[in-house]
């Protein structure tokens, strides 16, 4: 199933888009993208600060888990998008 969060299928220009019209729908955006940069720049401090070697499998293991996770709380907040203010 595609995914769009920003409301831009069929859309001409980047002002129709429905992200820009339902505040609910930016601030899911918004929160997906910062906790997304927050996963990525945590995954190499935890790396970095504990001295964990490139070829030990615990980072393998985590990421895996996070995304595993991730898809399931990805799907969830899609569907809070798109059925919002319907009955």
């Amino acid at each position: 199933m595609p995914y769009d969060f920003f409301g831009s299928e069929g859309k001409k220009s980047i002002w129709e888009w429905e992200v820009f019209y339902c505040h609910k729908r930016f601030g899911i955006v918004f929160y997906m993208h910062t906790l997304l940069f927050l996963h990525f720049i945590n995954g190499f401090f935890i790396n970095d600060s504990l001295h964990i070697p490139p070829l030990n499998p615990f980072p393998v293991i985590r990421l895996l888990i996070w995304f595993g996770l991730g898809s399931i709380g990805y799907r969830e907040a899609y569907e809070d998008a798109v059925t919002w203010n319907t009955p």
